[in-house]
């Protein structure tokens, strides 16, 4: 194929994306842009190299959802907090795993459609209240946590890396049975 039925075909592609594809994409750029943003914002002194890794990833979660961008890009930010933040939950790491979340979340959505798709909102709202619930669990995790940073109590880390699990846990089991189908969740 020349390169000018190449360029033919992605603008033919271009065309026919459906609303509900160009809008599970869309939540994905926003997501990862934030927490780019969270990251370069939070004062973790990431280096250039993985905020240029993870911009690049980024795109490659919007542009191949089903690849390993996905991964990538959460193993970068995930990479630069563990290299180069000051420690303590603040209000940069809590938008950082929120946005993370949601980063997988429309990504996952994002491979599972078809790029022509005119998804409804019934379709779009699937992982909606998983979502919800895991943000919310999030969000208390991290109140609980700089609850317990503040009391200095020993056993602290123990306690953040039980919460971090069973955060965790919760969430492959939710959505293990969420993929189970009605049936299989009794």
């Amino acid at each position: 194929m020349i390169a000018v039925e190449r360029i033919n075909a992605g603008l033919q592609t271009a065309r026919d994306v459906g609303r509900g594809a160009l809008i599970v994409r869309l939540a994905v750029v926003v997501a990862a842009a934030a927490t780019v943003a969270f990251t370069v914002a939070g004062g973790w002194d990431a280096p250039d190299t993985l905020v240029l890794l993870a911009i690049l990833s980024g795109v490659g979660c919007v542009v191949v959802p089903d690849s390993a961008a996905g991964v990538t890009f959460s193993a970068t930010i995930v990479g630069s907090w563990l290299l180069r933040a000051p420690g303590g939950i603040d209000g940069w790491l809590v938008g950082t795993a929120l946005g993370l979340l949601v980063v997988h979340v429309a990504c996952a959505q994002a491979a599972a459609i078809p790029l022509s798709v005119e998804a409804d909102g019934a379709v779009l709202r699937r992982w909606l209240p998983t979502t919800a619930v895991i943000a919310m669990l999030t969000l208390l995790a991290a109140l609980v946590l700089e609850l317990l940073a503040r009391t200095d109590r020993p056993g602290a880390l123990g306690i953040t890396l039980a919460a971090l699990v069973g955060v965790g846990s919760l969430t492959w089991w939710w959505a293990a049975a969420r993929a189970a189908g009605p049936d299989d969740t009794r």
